[in-house]
């Protein structure tokens, strides 16, 4: 079963990104591990174009594409020529929740059926916002 998990300590990284550019981006994020010094990216990240989520990390340690929701489709000249020219061995989607750009299709959709309600005088469909963040197996 998948949950989120809390990494606090070294020990809750999930093994398999335990000697991984993945693991080490927590560290740096989530644990205050002193920066290294990096002369080539080692992990791409994807993530939202929110200004105000910011990551903890040593400069030159990672390639980063930010698009609304995390969503790097259209991105592919991007990915390719971080793993391709860049090099890099490993991609992480970081994602916030209560963002605006997820699920934004279906929220369209979803507003032009709340107008029309609103002017047929019935009341509005409750919204729902997804989420995306670290998933744990056990």
């Amino acid at each position: 079963m998948e949950r989120l998990c809390a990494v606090e300590i070294v020990a809750d990284i999930p093994a398999q990104y335990r000697g991984t550019p993945i693991a080490d981006m927590l560290e740096y994020h989530n644990l205050d591990r002193p920066y290294q010094t990096y002369t080539n990216s080692q992990l791409l990240i994807g993530m939202c174009m929110d200004n105000r989520k910011h990551l903890h990390i040593p400069d030159n340690f990672a390639y980063i594409i930010r698009s609304g929701g995390a969503n790097l489709r259209y991105s592919e000249f991007k990915v390719s020529y971080a793993i391709g020219v860049g090099g890099v061995r490993c991609i992480a989607l970081v994602g916030h929740d209560q963002c605006g750009m997820v699920n934004l299709v279906a929220r369209r959709q979803l507003s032009s059926t709340d107008s029309l309600n609103m002017r047929d005088g019935r009341s509005r469909p409750p919204r729902s916002i997804s989420t995306r963040s670290l998933r744990c197996s056990n």
